[in-house]
C-alpha cells in the first residue's frame, strides 16, 4: 500500500513521467521547442530542461568539434562553427529541428565556404540559432577582412563592373558608327 495524499502521489507520478520523457536527446529536442519556440511547456517541464541544457550544450559542442575539426583552418569554417557553439552555450538548442540534408537534385552554384553566410541568415529566420550568436565567432583577423571585403574589395569591383560597362557600352556606339559609315560610303561609290 502507498502512503501518502493523493496531492503527493500525482506529483510523484508526474515527477516520474516527465524523467521518463526526457530520455533521449529527441525527447529534450522536442521539449525546448515546445518551451522556447513555442512557449507551451508546462513550469514543471522547464526545471527538468534546464537541468539537462548543460549537459546536452557539452555534449553537442564535443560531436560538432569532432565533426569540424578539419575545416577550421578556414576562417570562414570556424566563424560558422563559433557561432553554433556560442549559440549552444547560451542554451539555445534550435540547431537540434535541422535537417541538414539537401535533397535537391540540382548542386550548388556558388563556392562551398561562401554559402556559410546565406545559410547562416536562414537559421536565424528559422529560430536554429540566436541572432546574436554570429557576432561571437571568427577572430579579430576574420572580422577585420570581411570589414575589409565590405569596405574596399565590394567597392572597388562594383567600380570596375561600372568601368567595363561604360567601355562595352563606347564600343558598341563606335561599332554602330563604324557601320553607318560603311554603309554610307557603299551607297554613294
Amino acid at each position: 500500500r502507498v502512503q501518502g495524499s493523493t496531492h503527493e502521489l500525482a506529483e510523484r507520478l508526474a515527477k516520474t513521467l516527465r524523467q521518463r520523457r526526457m530520455k533521449t536527446l529527441d525527447n529534450f529536442r522536442e521539449n525546448w521547442w515546445e518551451w522556447k519556440i513555442k512557449n507551451h511547456l508546462p513550469p514543471e517541464d522547464v526545471s527538468m530542461l534546464l537541468k539537462w541544457s548543460e549537459g546536452v550544450s557539452g555534449i553537442l559542442e564535443k560531436r560538432l568539434e569532432m565533426a569540424c575539426g578539419d575545416f577550421t583552418q578556414f576562417p570562414v569554417c570556424k566563424w560558422f562553427l563559433e557561432s553554433l557553439q556560442d549559440s549552444f552555450s547560451e542554451g539555445y538548442f534550435g540547431v537540434l529541428n535541422c535537417d541538414f540534408a539537401n535533397n535537391s537534385s540540382e548542386p550548388r552554384q556558388w563556392l562551398p565556404m561562401a554559402i556559410l553566410g546565406g545559410d547562416a541568415e536562414d537559421m536565424i529566420k528559422m529560430r536554429i540559432i540566436l541572432p546574436d550568436s554570429l557576432h561571437a565567432g571568427g577572430s579579430p583577423e576574420f572580422n577585420n577582412g570581411i570589414d575589409k571585403i565590405h569596405s574596399q574589395v565590394l567597392p572597388n569591383f562594383v567600380l570596375r563592373l561600372t568601368q567595363l560597362k561604360a567601355v562595352m557600352v563606347t564600343q558598341a556606339h563606335d561599332t554602330d558608327l563604324l557601320r553607318n559609315k560603311m554603309l554610307a560610303l557603299m551607297m554613294t561609290a
